[in-house]
C-alpha cells in the first residue's frame, strides 16, 4: 500500500491531512488513529508555520507506505533546513510554567512513532516517521 497527498503552507488544508491518515490507518487496520493524526498534524502544522517565508506558498508533500509491520509517512518539504531530531527533549517533570517554550510537538511525534529520521535531499527536508503496527 502507497499513499500520497500534496498540501500547502496553510492549516486550512489540515481536514484534508486527517482524512488522509485515517484512510491510510483504516487501510492498514490500525486502531489508534487519533495519536496518528495528531502526530503528523504536529509535523505538517511546523513546516506550514516555519519551514517557509512569511507571505510565501509552500508545498508539503505526505507519502505512507506499509511495509511488512512497518507504516511510513514520509513528510517532505522545500522549506528552510530544520531536523527535529536534534531537538533535545523538554522535561516533562517540569510545570508548563517551568519549561521553556516549545518542543512539545517533537515530543509527541516521539512519543507516538517507533522511529523519527530526518535527512535533507536536493534541499528538501524529508522526515521519516515510522509506527510498527501488528495486524
Amino acid at each position: 500500500m502507497k499513499r500520497s497527498i500534496a498540501l500547502h503552507n496553510d492549516t486550512r488544508e489540515l481536514p484534508r491531512l486527517m482524512t488522509f491518515v485515517e484512510k491510510v490507518c483504516s487501510d492498514c487496520g490500525y486502531q489508534d488513529v487519533m495519536s496518528m493524526q495528531l502526530a503528523l498534524e504536529e509535523v505538517v502544522v511546523n513546516v506550514m508555520q516555519y519551514a517557509y517565508a512569511p507571505d510565501t506558498v509552500g508545498a508539503i508533500e505526505v507519502h505512507a507506505e506499509l511495509k511488512g509491520e512497518e507504516l511510513l509517512f514520509v513528510v517532505e518539504d522545500e522549506g528552510r533546513p530544520f531536523n527535529p531530531t536534534k531537538v533535545p527533549d523538554i522535561d516533562t517533570g517540569l510545570s508548563a510554567e517551568e519549561r521553556s517554550i516549545g518542543g512539545l510537538g517533537i515530543f509527541i511525534v516521539r512519543q507516538t512513532m517507533d522511529d523519527v529520521r530526518y535527512s535533507r535531499r536536493n534541499n528538501h527536508n524529508i522526515l521519516t516517521l515510522t509506527k510498527i503496527i501488528k495486524r
